[in-house]
Order: C-alpha cells, then structure tokens, then sequence
C-alpha cells in the first residue's frame, strides 16, 4: 500500500511535475514521467472528451502509446478501506479513461492484452484530492493505492 503519491495531468509542463505512475516489485506505487519514463507508466492522468480529470491507461496517450499495456479502472461504490475484493472485468465495466473525482475509489486491473485471465494484477486507488489550475488547464492528484501482487486475483486488503 502507498499512503500518498502525488501526480500531475499530462498538460502540466514542469519536469518536476510526474504525471504517471505505475508500480515496483513490492508493490509500491511510484510517480514517473510520461516523457522521461514511459515504459513504467501504468497509467497517466489526462482529460476526457468534456475535459474532466481522468486517469488513462498507457495506450490512450497521443500521438503514440506510451507502453504496450493496456490498463484499465471502474469506479467502486465503497470506502477504499472497506473495498476487499474489486469489481471483476467480464462485464465490459473497465476502462482505459475513468473521469475521476475528489474522496472516489476505484479498481485497476493491470494487464498485457485486455483479455481477462490469471494474467492481470488488480488494485484500488483512492483520490485523496485533486487541485485544479483553471488558468492554466492543469491539476493535481494525490492518490492512495493499493495493489495484489498475486496475478489474476483481486482480493485487495489494505493495511
């Protein structure tokens, strides 16, 4: 579990400002560059079509994808505490652009092809708080994950 990693929308310009992030061995979440680190992006926040804040997987980043990974969130209706097993992927409810929200939860199912199988880790996010720059198109996320290291199961108890 990581308590708090901070990332930034894809529009902000500051090399100091990640706006990917994407997860070590252990399990920790870690922010990276889309520009200097794409390989380890799992994901990225960006804008819909409305130009809300979404969180995006690797290949929906243009003009070219910034992995071969194709990840992918559902928002979940619970407390990210109580949240013990996320939504499973069969019924079509993923997708590679969540808009997001402040105090929201969601699952991820990180994966190699969007195919579900024993392949695919699965987690849950919380977005602790999202801080907008109207002037400028920008914002700012601060997370708290949580991911199974176990491939294909997605039981998620957190600390």
């Amino acid at each position: 579990e990581t308590d708090r990693i901070e990332v930034w929308s894809i529009t902000d310009p500051s090399r100091d400002h990640p706006s990917g992030f994407g997860f070590l061995a252990d399990g920790a979440a870690q922010s990276y560059s889309v520009a200097y680190d794409p390989e380890n992006c799992n994901f990225f926040m960006g804008f819909n079509e409305d130009s809300l804040p979404c969180i995006m997987s690797p290949g929906e980043y243009t003009p070219r994808s910034l992995n071969q990974a194709v990840n992918s969130t559902v928002p979940e209706d619970t407390s990210f505490d109580h949240l013990m097993i996320v939504q499973s992927p069969d019924a079509g409810n993923y997708s590679t652009v969540t808009s997001i929200s402040e105090n929201a939860v969601y699952g991820f199912w990180l994966d190699d092809d969007g195919i579900y199988d024993l392949n695919g880790l699965f987690g849950k996010l919380y977005i602790i708080r999202i801080t907008n720059d109207p002037y400028e198109n920008i914002y700012e996320t601060r997370l708290r994950t949580a991911i199974q290291l176990q491939s294909g199961l997605r039981w998620v108890v957190s600390d």
